[in-house]
């Protein structure tokens, strides 16, 4: 039972990057102009990339063939994505403000969770944390 819910853990948590992953590509012009008005350098091409990192990433975590290296990719993707994205410190308009904040929170907790995910997954060596 505890192998199952672990595998519906995995495929709950994989379910956004999957979702903003593919949106990346399906999406890839306006997404473009967005990130490039947030000072993205080459947009277009960090945008294909981050979707292929998302992908990559959710694949990893789920399947639990390589969870600490996804796991690592998506701590680097959306710790990126805060700083470049979710500026909330350099916003004026409350609204906007809290709406940043907001974005940049839920990335926090995104980026606690595959941290999480790195360090239980010693339990296939053996590590008990993991048991």
């Amino acid at each position: 039972m505890r192998g199952f819910l672990i595998l519906i853990a995995r495929l709950l948590y994989g379910a956004i990057f999957f979702s903003s992953g593919y949106g990346h590509f399906a999406y890839a012009k306006p997404m473009s102009g967005y990130a490039a008005s947030k000072g993205v350098p080459n947009a277009e091409m960090a945008v294909q990339f981050t979707g292929g990192m998302m992908l990559t990433a959710m694949f990893g975590i789920v399947t639990g063939l390589f969870t600490r290296l996804g796991a690592g990719m998506l701590i680097t993707f959306l710790s990126a994505t805060n700083y470049f994205m979710h500026p909330f410190w350099k916003v004026e308009d409350p609204q906007q403000k809290q709406m940043e904040m907001a974005s940049f929170m839920k990335n926090i907790s995104l980026i606690g969770g595959a941290l999480t995910l790195a360090l239980l997954d010693g339990s296939k060596k053996g590590d008990e944390a993991g048991k």
